[in-house]
């Protein structure tokens, strides 16, 4: 019944590429936003006429712009469901275009402040429907970046592989081993475009993913991935492979670090609108305020609670030290006398919002990780208790 008997896909899917994908996104997210700005100006005019109580041409005026707007967001919803074929993916432009048809109804019978409420709820679901599409948005950018990270690693691998190769080379390998730089050669190269590529398809999306991009790219050439690959390539022409050997290892960990500058893309690009992250921040915050004037048995209790939610961030069970600060905070509410560790767990709490910061933009989160970074952070003596205390964790003390 969803997908009245069509195949079921998400908005500027099918046979385009990702960044063709990512700009018809990116138009459909600014024609919802115009929406969205009408729609609060027309509930702005609805409100003025209700609260002077008026009648006839002027509410007849506002309904017909309610439903001139109504039209436009419905050819919107009429290219998403050819596109989709699932009344899924429109539910929030069907709402949003349900409250208009409401609305201009009850101004066409001179009862703005029964239009009001209907007003609202199309703005509401308006933005329902930008964050629907801001998410997909984040998901395919991920996607694609993710796509790019496993080239990254692939190819690093590869040339790892070589390196065991031009290590153990014997007299007359060289030229099959110059030819298999060659190739890895060749391939950073069009993986170094690619990336830039990508940027420049997300620079309508996201100009904090974008400079990232660039910036990993530059820096890859800059650290001379380049200039590696062809010395090593040149090495192995006159089998020197020591020297060969050297310049691979160089090219290897330069991939290794391109490949972890694009999983931060990516992981940052994945929790763009994550609510769940926005409220462990929110919460981190008021912790770092509050704990200092809990007593014992709240602290045991906010303890707990951070414990559960630091150990369900992305990749805690991969990060050492998200692993300590949920060890630490398991250990504190347990602790007989939890009080005695206020300022540790101070000191962990802010360790905490800095980790944090690693799954955002800091730009784009900066007030929310920290409302005053000079006056919140924890004594020095405290922060190194902390870091002795993960110390013996770690060395299982």
């Amino acid at each position: 019944e969803d997908t009245a008997g069509k195949p079921e896909k998400d908005p500027g899917e099918g046979e385009k590429d990702p960044a063709e994908q990512l700009k018809d996104l990116a138009r459909d997210l600014d024609k919802l936003k115009g929406f969205k700005e009408k729609q609060k100006e027309l509930n702005r005019e609805i409100g003025r006429a209700a609260g002077t109580g008026q009648k006839g041409e002027t509410n007849q005026k506002i309904a017909e712009k309610q439903e001139d707007l109504r039209r436009d967001l419905e050819g919107l919803r009429d290219d998403w469901y050819k596109e989709t074929g699932s009344l899924g993916k429109v539910g929030s432009l069907d709402q949003a275009g349900g409250e208009m048809k409401e609305a201009a109804g009850d101004l066409r019978r001179d009862s703005p402040r029964d239009a009001q409420p209907h007003g609202e709820l199309a703005a509401e679901a308006l933005g329902n429907a930008i964050s629907e599409v801001e998410a997909a948005m984040s998901a395919l950018a991920a996607g694609m970046i993710d796509q790019l990270k496993e080239e990254a690693s692939d190819l690093a691998a590869r040339q790892k592989g070589l390196g065991d190769e031009t290590e153990n080379a014997q007299e007359g390998e060289g030229e099959r081993l110059k030819d298999g730089q060659g190739g890895i050669n060749e391939l950073a190269d069009e993986l170094l475009e690619k990336i830039d590529q990508s940027a420049r398809s997300l620079g309508n999306f996201n100009e904090n993913a974008t400079e990232d991009l660039l910036r990993g790219a530059r820096n890859s050439r800059d650290g001379g991935i380049e200039r590696s690959g062809k010395r090593a390539e040149n090495s192995l022409l006159y089998e020197a492979f020591p020297q060969a050997k050297k310049e691979q290892d160089k090219v290897a960990d330069n991939l290794d670090k391109l490949s972890d500058d694009l999983q931060g893309v990516a992981d940052k690009l994945r929790n763009l609108g994550n609510g769940a992250l926005r409220e462990l921040v929110e919460k981190l915050q008021e912790a770092q305020e509050d704990i200092p004037g809990m007593t014992g048995d709240e602290l045991k209790e906010e303890a707990e609670e951070l414990a559960k939610s630091i150990g369900s961030l992305p990749n805690a069970e991969q990060d050492e030290r998200l692993q300590n600060l949920t060890q630490f905070f398991e250990q504190l509410a347990i602790n007989e006398n939890p009080s005695q560790s206020s300022s540790m767990a101070s000191a962990a709490v802010s360790d905490a919002l800095e980790l944090v910061e690693q799954f955002f933009w800091k730009q784009a989160v900066e007030n929310r990780l920290r409302r005053n970074q000079e006056t919140s952070s924890a004594p020095g003596r405290y922060k190194k208790q902390v870091e002795e205390y993960f110390r013996r964790i770690a060395e299982g003390e």
